[in-house]
């Protein structure tokens, strides 16, 4: 019994120990899990708040933003600070180009001969106002003089007189939108027709000319373009009774077609139909074209087929182009009436340090342009020369070296001959030029 008491005395003295042990460890349990309850919550709450000042941060951010938007949503309605102020939509642009020039020709038959030694200057100042989306308008200073079209250049000379400038440019292109490709020219306008090479047999390249014009060009595939140019030019107005109003009616279609991924060949046809210029004065002094009392004695209505093949040759560029044209409106008796270009040009000066290469020969009888508007550097001299070459052949040959940026170097050698009734020219002239562009 005694052994059994003692035995009942230990397991009930060890069952409180055990309840008092499990207390305690229930308590510890418990204060574990609230503060692994509370400690999250506690950080979760600090976590919001910061979360919650951010937002107002950026509320605040937001608002201010609204304020600058309103400000200058404001200023633009006012016209005082906007990407699409109108001083913003006008583009400037323009060149210089300081000339030295020699002319040497003779006339071995009449035993006469001239040298002339020039320095010229041509300036131009171009401004380009878009009006909107559809239209421009263009206006351009240049020097020269007023009763020439198909010159810029200005003679160092006349005791440091002053030198003269002019409007030769003043026009407003249209291009809707709703017709991609179509643009409309009116007014003094940049010549819109296709000269291949830039040759200057038909047009000088100064020549700007007056009164309305369109062009059209569209893709009939990824390869092949065709356009035409047509125009309603201006060139003297007379309503007076005898009604001579003079003007030009012209057309130009050609085709732009890929050969492959490095060339292309462009080829048209040009009519151009010189109305009532026959028989009329102004046209015919110092341009060598066949006179009657010093009027015209041959209506002139130019049939030109063209065309340039443009491709590389181990990565240089390189075009041929050729021109013929013959003016169809040459009266009875009057056979010379034809004339043809051709030339070649290799590589492009663009970069600093490039260059470009370029030859040219052409025939160009008597009556086949009409000398007026014809390229007046070709000859035009000291000794009775006619403007333009009209009566002559011969070559040119220019280089052009890219100095650096916008700047050029160019040199200019015609080697001619001019042959009359009464005349045997043989002609050279040689030009330096140091040409500037700017934009």
């Amino acid at each position: 019994m005694s052994f059994n008491y003692m035995t009942m005395v230990r397991a009930v003295v060890m069952n409180n120990i055990l309840n008092l042990e499990m207390s305690k460890m229930k308590k510890w349990i418990l204060a574990i899990a609230v503060l692994a309850l509370s400690a999250p919550a506690a950080f979760a709450q600090d976590e919001l708040q910061t979360l919650k000042d951010q937002v107002k941060a950026q509320e605040k951010s937001i608002a201010q933003m609204k304020k600058q938007i309103d400000a200058v949503e404001k200023n633009a309605g006012s016209g005082s600070s906007s990407s699409d102020a109108w001083w913003n939509r006008i583009n400037w642009s323009g060149d210089f180009r300081y000339r030295l020039e020699t002319n040497d020709d003779e006339d071995p038959a009449n035993n006469a001969s001239g040298t002339e030694f020039r320095n010229r200057v041509r300036a131009r100042l171009k401004m380009e106002a878009q009006v909107n989306e559809e239209l421009n308008v263009i206006m351009r200073l240049a020097s020269g003089s007023s009763s020439s079209p198909v010159s810029a250049n200005q003679t160092l000379e006349g005791k440091l007189s002053k030198k003269d400038v002019w409007l030769d440019q003043m026009y407003l292109t249209y291009s809707p939108e709703a017709l991609t490709g179509f643009n409309i020219l009116a007014g003094k306008m940049a010549n819109p027709f296709i000269r291949v090479g830039g040759n200057q047999v038909i047009w000088d390249s100064d020549i700007n000319l007056e009164g309305g014009a369109f062009t059209y060009q569209t893709e009939l595939s990824d390869q092949t373009q065709v356009g035409v140019n047509a125009g309603a030019i201006w060139l003297e107005q007379d309503w007076s009774t005898s009604n001579t109003n003079q003007y030009l009616w012209a057309v130009q279609g050609y085709i732009q077609q890929a050969l492959d991924d490095i060339s292309k060949i462009t080829a048209g046809v040009s009519y151009y139909d010189f109305v009532k210029v026959q028989g009329q004065t102004g046209y015919t002094t110092g341009t060598g074209n066949s006179a009657t009392s010093s009027v015209l004695a041959n209506d002139y209505n130019l049939l030109e087929v063209f065309a340039e093949l443009s491709t590389k040759i181990q990565e240089t560029p390189f075009s041929v182009y050729g021109s013929f044209i013959q003016n169809q409106g040459t009266e009875s008796g009057y056979n010379d009436d034809t004339a043809w270009v051709a030339g070649a040009k290799l590589n492009k000066a663009t970069d600093p340090g490039t260059w470009q290469l370029g030859y040219e020969y052409r025939e160009v009888e008597k009556d086949a342009v009409l000398g007026y508007f014809t390229e007046s550097d070709f000859l035009s001299s000291t000794t009775g020369l006619t403007s333009g070459g009209i009566g002559s052949s011969g070559h040119k040959i220019s280089y052009r070296y890219q100095v650096m940026k916008n700047v050029q170097a160019a040199l200019n050698y015609v080697m001619a001959k001019q042959e009359t009734s009464t005349v045997d020219y043989d002609f050279n002239k040689l030009q330096l030029d140091f040409l500037i562009k700017f934009k």
